[in-house]
């Protein structure tokens, strides 16, 4: 039986990825910042500390680049679990916790950024808005459910439309909490999301629980 063996990158093909990598820090930095239309390729090549010859090489346009940026943060900004902890207790119990672990994940970056940056250019890059989309309904929405139907099954919630409610309730606490960030203010503090996420629970129970 012969075994594979590991192929090894050429000097060449290395430093291409040794390049690539620093253009992509150079267009994720500048993007971030100054946005789609703010962001110039000459910001981008300073950014990068390379050429802008040597730029278009890899990337033929700023759209490209931009487009790989959305790619590179998504990932980032839906690597992590919305929820830390779900806790085998009761919703009276646990679920102002739950939506206070989303309200502080919903406003560490980059997803703040990354969500005004899809909203703005939602035009030029609707694809951009719809994976955002896709991320929170994986990332959020989907474990929320979950988290309902467990909560339906153990007597503890009555039955309803959890699609809705599961929605609803991540929706009221992400667009609270996010929502000086995204006008540019001052961010809550942990006092705030502890408010936030006491006044979601609240209503949810007032509605659900049984």
């Amino acid at each position: 039986m012969q075994l594979n063996k590991k192929v090894s990158k050429t000097p060449k093909e290395l430093n291409q990825e040794i390049k690539i990598d620093q253009i992509r820090h150079g267009f994720v930095k500048v993007f971030m910042r100054d946005g789609y239309a703010g962001a110039s390729v000459d910001d981008i090549s300073r950014e990068a500390k390379t050429s802008k010859a040597t730029m278009y090489k890899y990337f033929p346009d700023k759209s490209y680049m931009f487009i790989d940026m959305l790619e590179i943060t998504m990932a980032q900004a839906f690597s992590g679990k919305a929820f830390k902890r779900l806790l085998d207790e009761p919703p009276k119990v646990v679920l102002a916790k739950i939506l206070y672990d989303l309200a502080e994940w919903s406003t560490s970056e980059p997803r703040p950024s990354l969500l005004r940056l899809v909203v703005s250019e939602v035009e030029r890059f609707p694809q951009g808005a719809q994976d955002y989309a896709s991320g929170i309904a994986r990332n959020v929405t989907e474990p929320l459910k979950s988290i309902i139907d467990k909560w339906i099954v153990d007597g503890e919630i009555r039955h309803h439309n959890i699609d809705d409610s599961a929605f609803q309730l991540s929706t009221l606490v992400m667009a609270q909490a996010q929502y000086p960030i995204m006008l540019g203010l001052e961010r809550f503090d942990n006092a705030q999301l502890v408010r936030i996420s006491n006044e979601a629970a609240e209503l949810f129970l007032s509605r659900y629980q049984i």
